[in-house]
Formats: C-alpha cells, structure tokens, sequence
C-alpha cells in the first residue's frame, strides 16, 4: 500500500506539471478555471490509476511492477481515464456531464472522446517513461543492496570460521584426464576454481600453503561429473567451476553479469548472467550456515 500511494503521488504530481505545460483538453480556454480543471485532472488521474492498478493486480493477477505489467496498466488506465476527463471538460465547459459526449446535431458520438484518447495517450507516455526510469533506478539499487549484503557476509565469514578447521583431514579424490597419465589427486575442498581452456582444464588449488595450477587434458563436462557430490563446487560461468569457500567477494550488477574474487589469487571470476541468481542464493546460504 505505501508503495501504490508512492506511485499516485508521483502520477499526480507529473500530470499535474504536464497539464500545465501542454495545456490539452482545451485547458489554454478555461480563463480563470483553467487551475481548477488541472486539479481535478489530476485527482481524476489518481483514482482512475488506483483502479487500473486494483483491476492488473487483483483481477488480472499481473505485477504491475515491471514493464509488462506498466504497459498493461496504462492500456487499462488510457480509456478509463479518457472517459473522465472528456466528462470533466463537459462539465466545466457546459455544465454538464454529458454534452461533450455529443455532436453539434444533438447525436451521441464518440469523436470528442477519441481526440481525448489520444490526448491521455501522449501524457500516459510521459508518465511511463518516468516510471520506466523510476523502476531501473530501483532495481540497481536492490541489486547494489544484495550485492552488500553478500560481500558484509563473507567478510563476517572471514571472522567467524571455527579454528579447528584447520586440524581437520578432508580426503582427496582423483580427477582422471583423457590423455595417458593425465591424473590429479586434490583435496577438493583445497580447489580455489577450475577453468576450462577448449578440451583442458587448469586446476588452482592448494597444496598446503602453496598456490598451484595443473593443466589436465579433460572436459568441464567430466569435470562437473567426476566434483558433482561436493556441493561446495558450483559452475558460474560455461568456462569456470569455483569454490564457494575461496569466495572473498563479489562485485558488479545481477542484471548484466557479476564477478567473483577469490583467495589466495589475484585472478578475477566471471559469473554468467544465467548463473547470477544460483550464485547469489548460494553464497546467502553457505555464508548464514
């Protein structure tokens, strides 16, 4: 509700300046109630969008707020609100409801309420880019929230971890390459991450202390097979498999691909749009368990 209202304010403040400002409807002829008839257009515009949004929301089960569900209120809000407004004019201008809705032979027409239409239209536009913008600016500002969140995360991970990690013997597998005597025995909870370079792939990973990378001739298709029971190893891009653990921080926007700095190396991840999301729940996770 505190968003919706939010929203009608900010409609009726922008109908309110365009009305003033392109002077449609016949507003240029109103003398002195030409402010009057741009307050109850405005008012007009509140209800009609309150309602176009009740009719999306409730009825139509739409989310009006992306794109789609903007373009479908506005579709919605155009005759409603055209309807209201030409009877407003009728009223101001002959003091009555109904007169505009006819010709000058006396006969119901819908022509008056078609050049309406097509006025509204052009201020429905205005409004719909600046809800377009309005939305963009929230979105980035909840990826940049998330994108905090996660990073405040790990660094309290850093702080957090038990000390007795350390004595802790976690056991090695073998990752077997497809050239002769192309084999890795690791510690998969010692790889940092794994890149994929056409039919090979480097292995970083730990050897005590000591940072080291091993080419094995193997696909990353054979590689997410031979890893798939350590949860911990995620892909996050079609070239990289990394280690959740290693992840220090994270960095960029969701909407257009993030990247991932890990410990130990200076080499900086790419997180693939598709797998951003997976990426982001996992990280919440690991990190709050």
């Amino acid at each position: 509700m505190k968003q919706l209202s939010k929203e009608l304010a900010t409609i009726a403040i922008a109908v309110i300046f365009l009305l003033s400002f392109l002077q449609p409807f016949g507003i240029d002829q109103m003398g002195g109630n030409r402010m009057l008839l741009i307050i109850g257009g405005s008012m007009l515009a509140i209800l009609s969008s309150a309602i176009s949004f009740v009719i999306v929301e409730k009825l139509l089960h739409k989310d009006w707020h992306d794109i789609k569900g903007l373009l479908l209120t506005h579709a919605v809000n155009i005759p409603l609100l055209s309807a209201l407004i030409l009877t407003l004019v009728s009223w101001f201008t002959w003091d009555s409801f109904t007169k505009a809705w006819y010709c000058t032979a006396g006969e119901f027409s819908i022509i008056n309420y078609l050049k309406v239409c097509l006025e509204v239209t052009l201020i429905s536009f205005f409004i719909f880019i600046l809800q377009l913008y309005r939305l963009r600016n929230n979105r980035l500002q909840q990826e940049l929230d998330e994108v905090r969140a996660i990073n405040q995360l790990l660094e309290d991970r850093q702080t957090t971890e038990p000390k007795d990690a350390e004595n802790e013997q976690p056991s090695s597998c073998v990752l077997i390459g497809n050239a002769k005597n192309a084999r890795l025995e690791v510690v998969p909870e010692h790889i940092i991450y794994i890149e994929s370079m056409s039919n090979y792939a480097d292995v970083c990973y730990l050897d005590g202390d000591i940072l080291q990378h091993r080419a094995l001739r193997i696909t990353m298709k054979q590689l997410r097979e031979s890893l798939a029971s350590y949860t911990f190893l995620i892909p996050c891009h079609r070239a990289f498999l990394v280690n959740l653990n290693f992840v220090a921080s994270i960095s960029g926007r969701p909407s257009t691909g993030c990247s991932l700095q890990m410990f130990q190396v200076e080499k900086t991840i790419p997180v693939a749009r598709a797998y951003t999301k997976e990426i982001h729940d996992r990280l919440q996770s690991s990190t709050k368990d």
